[in-house]
């Protein structure tokens, strides 16, 4: 699975191009989703943002939807990328405490 996010003008536009991507891909309630962007108060022409998770033969058309529709591509990963490293947390805590 890949990880999409983009950048949208204004939130009807990112949720237009959620349920276009909703219903043409069935994406599940936690597949895909839209929020605010950036710092409170700051001036951003592209101030909300879509992230979903994606089939990675997918991405080149979800690609070409999003643009089409006024998105801005900020971050293609792979999903892995995006789930915390239990292994390296475990591993610090088990660690020594400095004297």
């Amino acid at each position: 699975m890949q990880v999409l996010a983009a950048t949208f003008a204004n939130e009807h536009t990112a949720r237009t191009v959620e349920a276009e991507l909703r219903r043409r891909y069935e994406l599940g309630p936690s597949d895909i989703d839209v929020a605010a962007r950036g710092t409170a108060g700051a001036e951003d022409s592209h101030a909300v943002v879509l992230a979903g998770r994606f089939l990675e033969d997918r991405i080149g058309d979800v690609r070409a939807i999003v643009e089409e529709l006024g998105g801005e591509i900020v971050a293609v990963v792979d999903e892995r990328w995006t789930k915390p490293r239990s292994n390296i947390t475990q591993r610090a805590s088990s660690l020594p405490r400095g004297h």
